[in-house]
């Protein structure tokens, strides 16, 4: 609909954008998540806003368990930098063929394996801790203490599923 025109300016701005090419194309998990369980859409963009103002300000932000990404723009609106990885190359692909926000770094990391040392201002990590196989969580905690710089700041959750059912036994 390229000509398509709303009854007011401000919904005909939103039409223009879009129109442009500025779209918020989702990704294979997002587009799964959208379609399964929309809810979660909501409380994962809510976990994305409160990370964004605890890292706002930031230079240069490291994301681990981007997947496609699609979240990821919540953030990268507040910091210098946000390097969004993941240990998948898949999801990485897609991130960078649908066009992420400018100062946005796409990288495939695994973070149980791949050290960053004192790169980074701030470190998150949304609903991944339930992915990471208890014997890699250490090396993992420590990655990430290793990935921040002097008086960093991190934000580390999980969202149940995965290997979680062995942290309650």
């Amino acid at each position: 609909m390229q000509n398509a025109k709303s009854k007011t300016k401000t919904f005909n701005e939103c039409v223009e954008s879009y129109n442009d090419g500025k779209k918020g194309d989702m990704g294979y998990i997002s587009s799964y998540v959208y379609w399964h369980d929309p809810v979660r859409v909501a409380i994962s963009a809510s976990r994305y806003k409160f990370v964004s103002k605890m890292m706002s300000g930031l230079d240069k932000v490291l994301e681990l368990g981007c997947a496609d990404a699609f979240y990821s723009q919540i953030v990268a609106d507040r910091v210098g930098t946000l390097v969004a990885s993941d240990f998948d190359e898949l999801f990485i692909g897609q991130a960078k063929e649908l066009g992420r926000a400018k100062n946005m770094e796409l990288r495939v990391l695994d973070l149980t394996k791949e050290p960053c040392e004192n790169e980074f201002d701030g470190v998150y990590a949304l609903d991944v801790l339930e992915h990471i196989h208890p014997k890699d969580e250490d090396a993992f905690m420590r990655n990430i203490t290793r990935a921040l710089k002097k008086n960093g700041a991190d934000s580390v959750s999980g969202g149940g599923g995965g290997y979680s059912h062995i942290w309650h036994t």
